[in-house]
């Protein structure tokens, strides 16, 4: 898994630590069983055993390597292709990616001021509500006192009209 070096930075020694790679030699036979004894490495097969099974795992493990080099030559291949001829399909999908970019600002720029322009409006509509509300409580009121003085206007001409019937009949 070398091949995976060129993406990483060669300051980030904690990523070549998690890349796979094949040793230069293999171990003698009495190496291999004292390191397959060892507990650090029975920890690391008890690992990969709880999460992938003991099924085929170095066949498939071998599998997903091979896969990531076919997966790795491929990408190489199109990013040679894109690099060696700067092509009409390139320079479109550079435009359509700077038009989409160009459309999601002018689209969040329309949102901000369509929600400014609806906060404004919710904001005088409240205020008016508010002005308008005051406006019925002090005419309510004002009424409620205009009645109060006619009923007592009302209350003492009766009371002046049963008065001058009753001066009347004496």
């Amino acid at each position: 898994m070398l091949d995976l070096q060129e993406f990483f930075s060669d300051d980030n020694p904690v990523v070549a630590d998690l890349i796979l790679s094949s040793r230069a030699s293999t171990s003698p036979g009495d190496e291999l069983e004292s390191m397959r004894h060892s507990i650090p490495a029975q920890r690391e097969m008890a690992t990969l055993l709880s999460e992938y099974g003991v099924d085929r795992l170095a066949e498939r493990t071998f599998s997903a390597v091979s896969i990531l080099r076919r997966v790795l030559d491929r990408y190489r291949r199109v990013c040679r292709q894109l690099d060696a001829s700067p092509s009409q399909s390139r320079q479109d999908a550079l435009k359509a990616q700077d038009q989409l970019h160009a459309a999601k600002l002018s689209f969040e720029f329309d949102r901000a001021q369509w929600e400014s322009e609806r906060q404004q409006s919710a904001d005088a509509a409240t205020y008016t509500a508010e002005r308008y509300q005051d406006d019925v409580k002090e005419l309510v009121h004002e009424h409620n006192a205009n009645k109060r003085s006619l009923q007592e206007e009302v209350s003492k001409l009766r009371q002046e009209l049963e008065d001058s019937q009753a001066y009347q009949r004496i």
